[in-house]
């Protein structure tokens, strides 16, 4: 059997053995080994320089391309993090800038965010396999977050504007329709990701923006419902979708910038959850009534961030609704009251003046029985007071 390369297990030496053999000797030190332990060893030592070698070199070329993507030059940085995680796979900061730089090469044609958000998803998952829950790894995540929330808003500014500006175009609602769902469900991935690497040791900054992640959901949200893209049940879904999302971070009390800042999300939302009559929502692809979505998604958050809010219940809507219709009744009724008055007076314009002048213009030696008699049969003939009568009864 050929000899294969080995290492002494005892001094460290380079030796060829027989591998087909149980047992060899060292010709430096003389010692008997193991001939799979010295083969194995060897193996290890080659393994772990190329491994050196190539994080040594991944290092370089990670500082290298870096540098290309602060300068903006987005295609060129996305080959030189290939090839960086080519030579170091684990590397979060090349998972994290290769996914970036897909994402800022999006078009509306060819948007690429959904890999920027894998990307993301598997830095963090690198970054807290190496590094556990400690302030090194939130910071990391704190700027996955804020990077590829920047790509998020950016692709949907731009995609609101060619809405705006081509609307009456055939297809622009439909491709608006497909950039919001995508752009909302990549949001809301991002977000879980990010909510499961939680720990007691999450910094206030972390926290901070966790929920700033979900008020520009919510911000897409309005968007919605105020381009009328979605569906209501189907926007104000998502409203309660995010509820239910920021009802799943625990927000210490000595957090007070980050339970402000939630507080005042949560206000939002439920001021324009007061406004629509909409009574039944589709949540997490599931149909809720009203009712139900205040006990299921606004009822606990306002008790655990120990918020007093009116929350407008399906009783209330019908409350509204009466009082509305009673308005509307009352209403009409004003209006006809007055179009009659108005139309008495109408007619006794129509029947007095006529009168009056014809008393002018009559003789003055005419009686007023006389000028009374001329006028209807000058003006009226006989069945004018068929008509005068009628419109003086209304």
């Amino acid at each position: 059997m050929p000899l294969v390369p080995a290492k002494c297990t005892n001094c460290g030496g380079d030796i060829q053995l027989d591998e087909s053999k149980e047992k060899g000797f060292c010709l430096h030190c003389g010692s008997q080994v193991i001939v799979q332990d010295a083969i194995k060893k060897m193996q290890v030592q080659v393994e772990g320089v190329v491994q050196v070698e190539g994080i040594a070199k991944a290092e370089g070329l990670l500082k290298i391309a870096k540098d290309t993507y602060d300068d903006g030059n987005h295609e060129a940085a996305y080959d030189l993090f290939t090839k960086v995680l080519t030579l170091d796979p684990t590397n979060e900061i090349a998972q994290l800038y290769r996914g970036l730089s897909a994402g800022w090469m999006s078009t509306l044609k060819s948007p690429r965010y959904s890999e920027s958000i894998n990307a993301a998803k598997r830095a963090i998952e690198s970054a807290y396999a190496s590094k556990g829950p400690t302030d090194e790894f939130y910071a990391f995540t704190n700027l996955v977050l804020v990077e590829n929330n920047k790509i998020i808003n950016a692709v949907f500014s731009i995609a609101s504007k060619h809405y705006k500006e081509f609307s009456t175009v055939e297809g622009t609602l439909s491709e608006y329709s497909e950039h919001m769902d995508g752009l909302v469900q990549n949001e809301k991935y991002l977000f879980a990701t990010a909510l499961n690497t939680i720990s007691p040791e999450a910094t206030e900054q972390y926290l901070k923006n966790l929920v700033g992640l979900l008020n520009h959901l919510y911000q897409m949200c309005v968007e919605l419902l105020t381009s009328g893209v979605w569906k209501s049940e189907y926007s104000y879904g998502l409203m309660l979708e995010i509820l239910g999302l920021l009802n799943m971070i625990e927000i210490p009390e000595s957090k007070t910038e980050v339970k402000n800042a939630a507080a005042d999300l949560v206000k939002n939302a439920v001021k324009q959850f007061n406004q629509t009559g909409i009574t039944k929502f589709s949540v997490f692809s599931k149909t809720v009534s009203r009712d139900a979505a205040i006990d299921q998604y606004i009822q606990p958050l306002l008790q655990k961030m120990g918020l007093s809010l009116t929350v407008k219940t399906e009783n209330d809507l019908a409350n509204v609704l009466r009082i509305e219709q009673e308005r509307k009744r009352s209403e009409e009724q004003r209006k006809s009251e007055e179009e009659k008055k108005r139309l008495k007076k109408i007619a006794l314009i129509w029947f007095s003046v006529p009168i009056i002048i014809m008393i002018l213009l009559a003789a003055p030696d005419a009686s007023m029985d006389g000028a009374i008699n001329y006028y209807f049969q000058v003006f009226f003939g006989g069945p004018g007071l068929i008509f005068i009568v009628p419109c003086w009864s209304i």
